[in-house]
């Protein structure tokens, strides 16, 4: 096989660098990014973590991925406080 075989054509989509770096597309890439294993990254997903299916994929906005799990602990703990108040 020549080396020219093997290059890839470059896509016919054309997406601004905000665009690409703005989404997560695919567990792997949600699990990585958020420094967890891909099974954590299903169940969070399960319990509330905003992700969507894009055809084939599941895609995630970077900026909500982050903020999810924030949002999820000071909930907890505003929970387990008021657990402590009764």
């Amino acid at each position: 096989m020549s080396p020219e075989r093997s290059k890839k054509k470059p896509s016919s989509k054309k997406q601004s660098a905000a665009e690409v770096n703005a989404e997560l597309k695919g567990w792997t890439d949600i699990a990585r990014y958020l420094g967890i294993p891909i099974a954590t990254a299903h169940r969070w997903a399960s319990e509330g973590m905003p992700v969507r299916r894009e055809g084939r994929f599941t895609v995630a906005d970077r900026e909500a991925v982050s903020a999810w799990p924030r949002s999820r602990v000071a909930h907890a703990r505003a929970r387990a406080r008021d657990d402590r108040r009764r």
